[in-house]
């Protein structure tokens, strides 16, 4: 678990802007080559923008790490899912929503991985 802004990341509720983002995708990249995940999951766009490169990339979508720019290549997946933000809405409708999409999501995750059970709780 990490963030596309490590350094001085802006209040609560503040979009991550280029700067932060830039600044920090050196360290981003080197905590996902030390891990070596086979799949990377992006929580909101931002985190989206900062794994695929791309602006913005779709939902449940897979990706190669780092497609849309010409980066070292690490040989593993994204998939973009709702922000932490939007699974924490106020508005009930919302944050069910962005829940069931992000669960979809992660069921993927799993099928890619071949984990057997898709109801580990």
């Amino acid at each position: 678990l990490t963030c596309a802004a490590l350094c001085g990341p802006p209040a609560y509720g503040k979009r991550v802007i280029p700067p932060y983002r830039e600044a920090c995708e050196p360290h981003l990249l080197a905590q996902i080559r030390a891990v070596r995940p086979k799949v990377v999951v992006a929580l909101g766009e931002v985190a989206g923008r900062s794994t695929t490169g791309l602006r913005p990339p779709a939902e449940g979508q897979w990706y190669d790490l780092y497609q849309g720019r010409a980066k070292a290549h690490i040989p593993a997946q994204v998939i973009v899912t709702s922000s932490i933000k939007a699974m924490f809405e106020d508005d009930a409708s919302k944050r069910n929503k962005a829940r069931a999409t992000a669960w979809k999501h992660l069921q993927m995750v799993m099928r890619k991985l071949e984990v057997k059970d898709e109801h580990p709780f």
